[in-house]
């Protein structure tokens, strides 16, 4: 239900890596969510970068979290 109140582009993101991870994958990224719950996009974006999906998909991840990084 968080997502419903985040920026379009930045609930894109959310929706395409639910969409990858599964939404118990996504789950898992306590600390993002809690960022993105903060609107604390910068963070988040790097937050993003330090999981083991961004180590396995480095450009889908790198284009995604700077997306987030841009929200406002």
């Amino acid at each position: 239900p968080f997502a419903e109140d985040l920026p379009r582009n930045v609930k894109d993101v959310v929706i395409e890596m639910c969409y990858q991870l599964g939404v118990s994958g996504f789950s898992k990224f306590k600390q993002t969510i809690s960022l993105l719950r903060l609107g604390n996009y910068k963070d988040c974006g790097d937050e993003m970068l330090r999981s083991r999906w961004a180590r396995q998909t480095p450009n889908r991840a790198n284009k995604l979290a700077d997306i987030v990084r841009g929200a406002r």
